[in-house]
């Protein structure tokens, strides 16, 4: 995906979650499942999970296993102040990540939701615009960077941050 360039993404919820469970950060392997929008344990319906972590998990494990990369993240946009915030993680070595805030137009996340397009830092020792979030990620070593806009009929919901330790060039299919 070049800079710039819009990209769509459909989800479908895994395996795991049809078998009432997936792994977890807290190492129970299980999810309590919430009867809720006409599913049942052994076949969950996306209105199923009322657990917005839950969803955020399973769409975390995917990216980072579809597209090969080491660490990824999701901010959400809190309207009411113009601000995206840490929502979930998965894939780094350190907490630091939990406390980003930006606000709308700051940094590269900020800069991709106003501006509703993908920032790409294949190589960010090569880039020639600093990479604002390098004090946070002391320890985290990444050498690619994309920030990826969430879009919901037409208004920005949160980003989407893609993190790797080896410069990244996607192909087309990524």
């Amino acid at each position: 995906i070049a800079e710039g360039e819009h990209a769509w993404m459909f989800w479908r919820w895994p395996t795991a979650v049809r078998n009432g469970g997936l792994n977890t950060a807290s190492g129970t392997g299980r999810v309590a499942y919430i009867p809720y929008g006409g599913g049942s344990p052994g076949n969950p319906q996306v209105g199923d999970w009322r657990d917005l972590r839950l969803t955020l998990t399973v769409l975390l494990e995917q990216v980072t296993a579809q597209l090969g990369v080491d660490a990824a993240a999701v901010l959400l946009l809190h309207a009411p102040t113009q601000t995206l915030e840490y929502a979930a993680g998965r894939g780094f070595r350190a907490p630091a990540i939990q406390h980003t805030r930006r606000r709308l137009g700051e940094g590269h996340a900020g800069r991709a939701a106003l501006e509703m397009r993908i920032i790409s830092l294949p190589d960010i020792g090569q880039s020639q615009e600093p990479f604002e979030r390098a004090a946070l990620m002391t320890g985290e070593f990444f050498t690619a960077y994309f920030a990826v806009p969430l879009i919901a009929k037409g208004q920005v919901k949160g980003v989407l941050e893609i993190f790797h330790r080896r410069p990244l060039v996607p192909d087309t299919e990524w």
